[in-house]
C-alpha cells in the first residue's frame, strides 16, 4: 500500500501528512520525527491547514466527547464517512483516495481565496 509512503511525507505537504495520519492511525506510519523535522508547507493553504490539524486531532481522537466547535464536529463526521467509504471499496486505487484527501484538507482551510476541489475523473485527465 501507498499509505505508509504518504504518511511519511511523500506529498511534501505537512497538512496532508497530518491529515493522512488522522485518517489512518497506526497504519505503518513513520516516526513523528519525519513530520516534525522534515515536513514543510509550500504555500499558505498548507500552513493554515496544518494549524487547524491540532484541534481537529483532539476532536477525532475523542469520539465520545463534543468537539470544541460545530465545524470540527462536522469534519469529524467527514472523516468517519471517509473511513466508511474506504472500507466499502473493492479496488486498491490509491489515486481516488488521494483526490478525496486533497478535498478534505482543502475544506479544512479557512481562507478567503477560492478553494480548488478536485473530481477524480478530472484529475485523471490532467495526468501526463
Amino acid at each position: 500500500h501507498v499509505y505508509p509512503l504518504l504518511a511519511g511525507g511523500a506529498t511534501q505537504c505537512a497538512a496532508c501528512t497530518d491529515h493522512l495520519r488522522l485518517f489512518f492511525p497506526g497504519r505503518g506510519v513513520l516516526y513523528d520525527k519525519v513530520v516534525h523535522e522534515l515536513s514543510y508547507c509550500a504555500n499558505v493553504q498548507c500552513s493554515k491547514a496544518q494549524q487547524h490539524t491540532a484541534p481537529l486531532a483532539q476532536c477525532v481522537r475523542n469520539p465520545r466527547e463534543e468537539c470544541s466547535t460545530k465545524r470540527l464536529g462536522r469534519e469529524r463526521t467527514d472523516i468517519q464517512n471517509f473511513k466508511s467509504w474506504l472500507r466499502s471499496r473493492t479496488d486498491d486505487n490509491s489515486f481516488d483516495v488521494f483526490v478525496v484527501l486533497h478535498n478534505l484538507v482543502t475544506d479544512a482551510v479557512r481562507t478567503p481565496e477560492v478553494k480548488r476541489y478536485l473530481c477524480a475523473d478530472d484529475a485523471y485527465r490532467h495526468l501526463p
